[in-house]
């Protein structure tokens, strides 16, 4: 008499080890899958270097060139001077620069003209930036002049390299302030 309460089991044979199974072609198929992966982690690793460097630099400049025009519109010895806008441009905070540069600056796009841009920028900024001046004490007409065509210029020679503006120019696009302004650096 079969078992009322037994629970029928359907036995399945396991598969037979195909080819795959073989260790050669286990260790070559790792050995190209590592061949492979190296370069889509240095695409990846290049890409976001790009990615966050360029951003940087579009983002500083729409914040650069909106204040601009919002000075020339107000004036520099106006009350409506934003002196806290001009200590940041002045001291330009660019952290993914300083990360990159450092430990990955063979990623980057265009890294000369990269490292030149940052390192004019932030020398101008201390040049126009008076340091015997309270920290918050606007510039003269002259000094704003000066350094609002020092800045400009920078971006100018940065972007002779045609590939360098149109990231540039795409990061500048991408940011919220310049959205009624157009991207200041010439065709």
């Amino acid at each position: 008499m079969p078992d009322r309460w037994g629970i029928p089991v359907r036995i399945v044979s396991q598969p037979s080890p195909g080819w795959l199974s073989e260790p050669l072609v286990a260790v070559v198929i790792g050995f190209l899958l590592g061949f492979a992966v190296e370069p889509v982690k240095e695409f990846c690793r290049r890409w976001q270097a790009n990615h966050h460097i360029y951003r940087e630099l579009g983002t500083y400049l729409a914040r650069f060139v909106v204040w601009r025009e919002r000075t020339k519109a107000t004036g520099v010895g106006g009350t409506e001077f934003d002196n806290s806008t001009w200590q940041e441009i002045t001291r330009p905070r660019l952290p993914f620069f300083d990360h990159f540069s450092g430990k990955e600056f063979v990623f980057l796009h265009n890294p000369q003209g990269i490292q030149e841009l940052v390192g004019r920028l932030r020398v101008v900024g201390m040049a126009y930036r008076n340091p015997n001046q309270m920290p918050f004490q606007h510039p003269d007409q002259h000094v704003f002049e000066a350094f609002c065509y020092d800045v400009i210029s920078g971006f100018n020679q940065f972007c002779t390299n045609d590939s360098s503006k149109k990231r540039l120019a795409k990061a500048f696009n991408r940011s919220r302030e310049a959205k009624a302004i157009g991207f200041p650096i010439p065709a």
